[in-house]
């Protein structure tokens, strides 16, 4: 009794010494009394070879399988040898242990979360002076971390150049920089390999470069219906065009939610409106010109618009109107002067009257409002009007 004692004291004391964490894929998983993992991120029992650290606390156990939380890790394993193998999970399936790949381990042992090297980690800073006749602004260099978990660095607009230490411009171009396990720049690098790329090993700094004159180009918004092409002039509503203008950007032009960005080449008729802003915003170039998205340009007689359809206009009382019509507005039919700034007169058996605006409801009649603000509604059925024109027609 007191040998079995002292051989379980033993047991207990070597693992301890191992470092044990805790049993997974046991219990009601079904696969017996499960795998014993540790904490010890020794070459016994982590990769070290191949990954510079191991961490028992990223494995997740749910749901009868183990993986590892973490961009950089992989899931390392032996199977009934001493080599190390990789997958992204194992799971406790009908009584047997399964790789994610779906191969199936006789004997498992010491599973564990293997990190490689950091790549996300790469110093820089914005280099604030600009080459005269360019823009610069901080906020268009970018650093981002990649599915691969390494580090990125390029320009949302502009191009990328880089400056020394002492603000000198460097004869290094590059469309993208990329951090690698050395924790160095390169201008390529696959999962944050140090070979492939022409690594930067000296202090740098970085901006963003656009020619100044993309701040510059003019809006060429329509600011009434009138100014578009026939077909666009009626059945739409219009609304104020956007114009990004800010220091260190080029600018832009775009509408508001709900309305569509319409371009034009003058007067053109026979167009969908589309031709030129089928990316719903326009861009200025570095020679004062409008692109649609920096891909091609656009007529230099352009016309811009934000426009919705108009609601559509029902049914109404027909009535004869001297020197103005009848026109839809917002999905209200309304009786518009041809001449503008006229008032409406409207003739009853006795007198006439004058009207600032006219308004027809549906199943009521015409609606008449006065400059005081009084309404009334006349009953065309009932024959109330005799006839209607704008001021001084007749």
């Amino acid at each position: 009794m007191i040998r079995l004692l002292i051989i379980a004291a033993a047991i207990v004391a070597a693992a301890a010494a191992a470092g044990e964490a805790q049993i997974v894929l046991g219990g009601d998983c079904g696969c017996g009394a499960g795998i014993q993992t540790y904490s010890t991120a020794t070459a016994a029992y982590c990769p070290t070879s191949s990954y510079p650290t191991c961490d028992i606390t990223k494995m997740i156990h749910a749901n009868c399988k183990i993986s590892c939380d973490g961009v950089r890790s992989n899931l390392v394993y032996r199977n009934n040898s001493a080599i190390w193998l990789t997958t992204s999970s194992i799971s406790c399936i009908n009584g047997e242990y399964k790789t994610s790949e779906g191969a199936k381990l006789v004997n498992l042992l010491r599973p564990t979360c293997a990190f490689k090297a950091s790549c996300d980690d790469c110093a820089t800073s914005f280099e604030p002076s600009c080459p005269t006749g360019m823009t610069c602004k901080a906020g268009n260099l970018e650093q981002t971390t990649d599915t691969d978990g390494c580090g990125r660095m390029t320009c949302k607009t502009g191009s990328l150049r880089l400056y020394t230490e002492d603000h000198l411009p460097m004869a290094y171009t590059a469309t993208k920089l990329y951090c690698n396990t050395a924790k160095k720049w390169t201008n390529y690098s696959l999962d944050g390999s140090t070979v492939g790329g022409t690594q930067i090993n000296d202090i740098f700094h970085a901006n963003c470069v656009l020619p100044k004159t993309c701040e510059e180009c003019i809006s060429p918004a329509a600011t009434e219906l009138s100014q578009l092409p026939i077909p666009f002039r009626t059945g739409y509503i219009l609304d104020s065009v956007i114009h990004f203008k800010e220091k260190g950007s080029c600018s832009e032009i775009s509408c508001n939610s709900g309305y569509a960005l319409y371009g034009f080449s003058g007067s053109v008729t026979n167009v969908t409106g589309h031709e030129y802003t089928i990316k719903g915003w326009l861009q200025c170039d570095g020679t004062t010109h409008w692109t649609n998205g920096g891909q091609a340009y656009t007529p230099s007689n352009l016309i811009v618009a934000c426009l919705k359809d108009a609601p559509k206009c029902g049914a109404y009382d027909n009535v004869d109107i001297g020197g103005g019509s009848v026109v839809c507005v917002n999905g209200q039919n309304r009786i518009k002067c041809d001449q503008t700034g006229k008032k409406i007169e409207v003739f009853d058996a006795e007198a006439s009257k004058l009207f600032e605006h006219m308004t027809f409801v549906s199943g009521k009649g015409w609606m008449s409002f006065d400059c005081t603000g009084n309404a009334r509604i006349w009953n065309t059925g009932k024959n109330e009007i005799v006839a209607v024109a704008c001021e001084g027609f007749i």
